[in-house]
C-alpha cells in the first residue's frame, strides 16, 4: 500500500527511532 509507504517515509521525521 502506498499509504503505508508514505507514512513510513515521514515516520523518520515524525518519530526518528534511529
Amino acid at each position: 500500500m502506498t499509504i503505508f509507504r508514505n507514512f513510513f517515509e515521514h515516520s523518520d521525521r515524525l518519530f526518528p527511532l534511529s
